[in-house]
Order: C-alpha cells, then structure tokens, then sequence
C-alpha cells in the first residue's frame, strides 16, 4: 500500500538512505504470504506441455552458479538442444568452448525458454555433467511456467525495431531483463522483469535501480537475494 518510488528522481545517496531487509520475514511485510498451492506448479520432469513449448522454443537463456561463466544465449534449433527424456536435455558441443575451461561439474544451472510472440516462459533448474563426444547432459530437478506478466509489461515481442541501439544506451532503451539469483544451496534461479524502456535506471557506473513489480507474490529473486546478494 505504499506509493511507489520517483525513480526519475532517485540518486545514488537516496538509495544509501534505505535500509536493507534482512531475512524474508522483515520481506513479508512489504509482500505477502503466497498461496502454497502456487508450489504445486513445480514438477521434476518434463510433461507433454513442457515439451512442445521447448520444441517451439527459438531460443533458452543459460545460467550456471559458477562466476566463470554467468549468461549466455543456447540456440534451440540445428542440434544445439536436445530432449534426451523426461528427465534430461542435452546441450551439444557447439557449447564446449562457454562450457569447458576449467569449470567443476557438475554445474547448477538454470534454462529460460522463450517462445516467439508467447507471453509465458518455460523454466528448467538442474544439474549439468559433460558426457562423451563433448556434450552436457541437464539432469532435471524442477520445471515451471513462467507468467506473462514481464514480457507483457514489456511489450516483448512488438516489432519496433528501437533504432540507434548500441553499448552505451542499452539499459535505458531495454524493456526487458533476465535476473539470475543463487539460493543458499548454491542451485540457481532465472526470473523476468519487464516494464516501459528504461525501466531500470542507471544511478552510476557502477549502481542499477531496478523495479520491483507485483507478480505472484512467491519472490524466489528476492528471498535468494538475501541469502545471497551476488545477482
């Protein structure tokens, strides 16, 4: 119930007057409790609706726990991913280079399928191991459907092109953003967040003020934030 911030007149020093919260019950005020049923939409495996969106899926943003290797973008057509079974995908060796280097697998990770011109997404937290012949095979823990929310604040997939778009005004002409959050067992978390462009202000080199919306009211990002600050 409390007005929302005057982003355009926020700095730096204002954000240094907030106080932290610092465990999930001082959270609980500003948020309320969820539904628990809302839990119920997690399953450990892929269903037949999981599937045809991951078959449609263009593309899936890849997260990991490790610091070596934050992002990056998997290509969802000519063999970059695969459905193994139910309970696993496979990533190809057109990975190996993102993949390899030194990292310890297994690796938490998370994949964030997007559909062209669908609103909800499709998410996918697991355990990846290198097999043979250079390629990663995902062991599900949890699968979900994302809302539309984000994208639809966004308008994500209307296709005005913005002009101009470069390095330096990236964020301030960016309507959409993938956030990945690491919960207290080092497995990782990939939620959207979306509104009009320029929706997360740039207070410095350094500091970003982004929005906090109303959505489902489970706040996975934000209880796994302060556990573990690292975004």
């Amino acid at each position: 119930n409390k007005p929302a911030l005057d982003l355009q007149a926020f700095s730096e020093t204002a954000l240094s007057n907030l106080s932290v919260i610092p465990s999930e019950k001082s959270l609980r005020q500003f948020i309320p409790p969820y539904p628990k049923i809302l839990d119920k939409r997690i399953q450990d495996s892929l269903d037949p609706f999981s599937i045809e969106f991951i078959n449609l899926a263009k593309v899936a943003v890849f997260a990991t726990n490790s610091k070596q290797l934050a992002m990056f973008v998997v290509p969802c057509l000519q063999g970059g991913l695969m459905i193994l079974d139910k309970q696993h995908l496979v990533l190809g060796k057109t990975f190996e280079s993102n993949l390899s280097g030194g990292l310890d697998h297994p690796l938490q990770v998370s994949l964030y399928f997007l559909v062209p011109g669908v609103g909800h997404a499709l998410r996918v937290n697991g355990s990846l191991n290198c097999v043979e012949e250079k390629a990663y095979k995902l062991t599900i823990e949890q699968v979900y459907f994302h809302c539309a929310r984000a994208a639809a604040r966004a308008d994500l997939w209307n296709s005005n092109f913005r002009e101009n778009l470069d390095a330096t005004n990236l964020i301030s002409k960016s309507s959409y953003l993938l956030l990945k959050t690491i919960n207290s067992e080092g497995k990782t978390e990939i939620s959207p967040r979306g509104d009009e462009p320029g929706f997360v202000k740039q207070l410095s080199s350094t500091t970003l003020l982004i929005p906090e919306r109303p959505g489902n009211k489970v706040a996975v990002s934000l209880r796994n934030i302060i556990g573990r600050p690292d975004i």
